[in-house]
């Protein structure tokens, strides 16, 4: 993945995603919440005259809790936009739709290949796909935003936190070194 700037952080260490994602804590941080957010239950209700029942025939419904897509379980898919939100702010999934505009299938989008912008007054989302910049209507897109400020998109959150976790990286490659050099100092 690319860095986050060009340029290296205050400790000269260059942040990427996967850098960040190295450091065991923030890795393990992810990987509790989104996977602990993938194991509750995501279910669609209807309207009823006395509240509201569980929506089991809705196509959203076989979506969200039997298969999102032919590839993944609810669980992966969960997990995987619950990870997106948790690092780069914002989770996107495509919506597919049949012939009768029926939901078939959600396929999660890479959030570091996809973005929301205002268009001739409307909101609309790009995604690129071997290099080739795709434009999606708001309706075929379910997109989290996480924490920001504009209404639109949420922020990058190891962008938003590049000091502190290059800290912790240029850290851990110092102590690498350190004992690499059987605890010498150069």
């Amino acid at each position: 993945r690319k860095a986050l700037d060009a340029e290296p952080g205050p400790t000269g260490v260059t942040v990427t995603h996967d850098k960040a994602l190295g450091l065991t804590a923030f890795w393990n941080g992810v990987r509790i919440i989104s996977q602990t957010i993938a194991s509750l239950p995501l279910e669609v209700y209807e309207r009823t005259g006395s509240g509201r029942r569980p929506a089991r025939n809705h196509p959203v419904d076989r979506l969200l809790r039997v298969r999102p897509n032919p590839y993944m379980t609810p669980f992966t898919f969960k997990e995987i936009r619950a990870a997106h939100l948790l690092t780069w702010g914002n989770s996107y999934a495509e919506i597919q739709y049949d012939g009768a505009g029926r939901p078939v299938a959600l396929w999660p989008l890479l959030p570091d290949k996809t973005g929301v912008e205002w268009r001739d007054g409307r909101k609309v989302y790009w995604t690129i796909v071997n290099g080739v910049k795709i434009w999606l209507d708001a309706d075929r897109v379910l997109h989290v935003p996480g924490l920001g400020f504009d209404g639109l998109r949420g922020y990058n959150v190891i962008k938003v936190h590049r000091d502190s976790l290059g800290l912790a990286i240029a850290a851990n490659e110092y102590g690498a070194q350190f004992f690499g050099n059987s605890g010498r100092p150069s």
